[in-house]
């Protein structure tokens, strides 16, 4: 999703911000990646283009689910469940054990 923003969102020299937050809840990991840049743009006949409809495809593996929304720049929430986040959180944490504090936990 940082990547799709990175190649999508800032055509020529247009400057803007992506943020990146992840939550974790008593059932799921919420990752979501906003951008201020240009929209993802939706054919008359609905396609969205092949890395959005790779990271649905790799939500639905995972039994995750991917919002999009377009209203202002691009903002995908992504949920997922813990079972198999979990893994991924702790081999994060293994790596940076302050990556998915609070920040005001800092």
């Amino acid at each position: 999703m940082i990547d799709h923003a990175l190649r999508h969102a800032f055509p020529a020299d247009r400057r803007g911000k992506i943020s990146v937050s992840v939550e974790l809840t008593a059932d799921d990991i919420i990752l979501v990646v906003k951008d201020d840049g240009v929209g993802l743009t939706v054919t008359d006949s609905g396609h969205i283009g092949f890395g959005t409809e790779l990271m649905k495809m790799m939500t639905h593996q995972i039994d995750g689910e991917l919002v999009m929304d377009c209203t202002s720049g691009t903002c995908f929430t992504l949920t997922a469940p813990l079972p198999l986040a979990i893994d991924v959180v702790q081999a994060a944490r293994a790596k940076d054990p302050d990556l998915f504090t609070p920040q005001n936990d800092r």
